[in-house]
């Protein structure tokens, strides 16, 4: 089962222990490893560009986050809140490909649009999630 520490990768984080959403939240509050951002591209199979619009992040600052070391916590509430999204995509559809062409398909249950784009804002994840419960749970509507 996919978590959202495994698609962050175990060392992204300060603590080596992550065991639930609070210990998540003491890590927002310090501020996630700048690799966590590049980790979770390449466990998704999004690009590091996709992802930091996302976030969003600019090249710029993304530079500076890596010299420094770790994101803000605005930027690790971001990337964790897209992460545990991703991870119940990944669960549901049980692998990277599948996954990722959910997320770039335009779905009739989010008005047509692509999931990836819902992904902007926390409104938008909460939606993906419920779209992603209903699925797994062969619930139409």
């Amino acid at each position: 089962m996919t978590d959202t520490v495994e698609l962050l990768g175990k060392s992204s984080f300060h603590s080596k222990h992550i065991q639930d959403d609070t210990d998540l939240y003491e890590e927002i509050e310090t501020g996630i490893k700048s690799s966590a951002l590049m980790q979770f591209a390449k466990h998704t199979g999004l690009s590091e560009d996709c992802i930091s619009a996302l976030i969003p992040i600019n090249k710029k600052t993304l530079l500076r986050r890596k010299a420094q070391g770790a994101l803000d916590s605005k930027q690790s509430d971001r990337l964790i809140m897209i992460a545990k999204v991703c991870a119940h995509a990944l669960n549901v559809f049980g692998s990277k490909e599948k996954t990722k062409a959910w997320l770039k398909t335009p779905n009739v249950a989010l008005s047509n649009k692509k999931p990836i784009d819902l992904l902007k804002n926390s409104l938008g994840c909460s939606l993906l999630d419920e779209v992603l419960y209903r699925i797994e749970y062969g619930i139409y509507t």
